[in-house]
């Protein structure tokens, strides 16, 4: 399969694999994602959500071994870089007469180059993930018979960061102002973050007056909305103010 070319664009069925059983048991073909690279770009496509099976197994006078039900839900859904993320598992079940679940597998996908596995005997989790990217989490189940199945589930990590700063300040008179002089003041404030920011934007001469405040609502700096606001100008009556910087 890793020397097939195929014609520009690709389309349709890429590969197919045909397993032989060799023996006896109860057997899954799990599927996480497929990957396709030609040496410089790496791309991933997504893989059936139908998995497959063979069983002649039998876990109960003249009945076929079953797999467990599994499912899971996560908690955040687009969880930050380093936050706490809880997976649970509590809907999965056994469904072979006289068993239950005993351990619970969680593939965390690639972390820093290496994969990650965790085995645990309870169905909740919390797991962190350390870099902004999508992960594949499979969950695989095993029942007290030795009978497992696997879901597999994409989450999102992203990376929020908070920062608001001042664009500019103009001032229209700036040197040489003689007292009574109208001087228009303006300021601006930006979100450089990466989610959505309320800032507020005060305007204070050094003797506690203040001579503007608004607040404004800033998109992210990636959004399509607005992520600049600005107050004034704001006019100042210089009349009575002694001479002085």
């Amino acid at each position: 399969m890793g020397s097939q070319t195929t014609a520009f664009p690709t389309s349709g069925l890429l590969f197919q694999i045909t397993l032989k059983v060799i023996k006896l048991g109860f057997s899954q073909l799990h599927i996480i994602q497929a990957v396709l690279t030609n040496g410089v770009k790496v791309e991933n496509y997504p893989a059936t959500t139908v998995d497959g099976q063979f069983t002649n197994l039998q876990c109960a006078p003249s009945t076929f071994c079953r797999h467990p039900f599994v499912d899971f839900t996560i908690s955040p859904r687009e969880p930050v870089v380093g936050s706490a993320v809880t997976f649970n598992a509590s809907i999965s079940k056994a469904t072979n007469a006289n068993t239950r679940l005993s351990t619970y597998t969680w593939y965390w996908g690639f972390t820093f180059g290496s994969e990650s596995l965790q085995v645990v005997r309870f169905p909740v989790i919390t797991h962190a993930f350390g870099q902004s990217q999508e992960y594949p989490i499979t969950l695989t189940v095993n029942d007290t018979l030795g009978i497992s199945w696997a879901i597999t589930k994409t989450i999102n990590i992203i990376y929020v960061f908070t920062d608001l700063t001042f664009g500019h300040i103009n001032i229209d008179h700036q040197f040489n102002i003689y007292p009574g002089t109208l001087v228009h003041i303006s300021a601006q404030i930006i979100n450089n973050s990466t989610v959505a920011s309320r800032g507020n934007l005060t305007m204070v001469l050094d003797t506690g007056l203040v001579l503007g405040n608004q607040s404004f609502s800033l998109s992210d700096r990636s959004g399509t909305g607005i992520n600049t606001g600005t107050l004034g100008p704001v006019a100042w009556d210089t009349s009575g103010y002694p001479p002085r910087v």
